[in-house]
């Protein structure tokens, strides 16, 4: 139990720290390999999203 929401605020953060790389690399704040950040921030962000949903749903199932 305590497990999942460990890994519910690792995602959520996960999620913060991809989506604040998309901003900065569209805004240009970032070195010359910007669509290398770009990537690794959507990567960041799918990840997230994908661990957020497969709880959610695991905690569905539980109910």
């Amino acid at each position: 139990m305590i497990a999942t929401e460990l890994l519910k605020l690792f995602a959520k953060i996960g999620m913060a720290i991809g989506i604040t790389i998309i901003i900065m690399s569209l805004l240009g704040h970032n070195p010359s390999p910007g669509t290398i950040y770009l990537s690794i921030g959507v990567m960041n962000v799918l990840l997230a999203f994908l661990i957020l949903t497969m709880l959610y749903e695991k905690e569905e199932e539980e109910e």
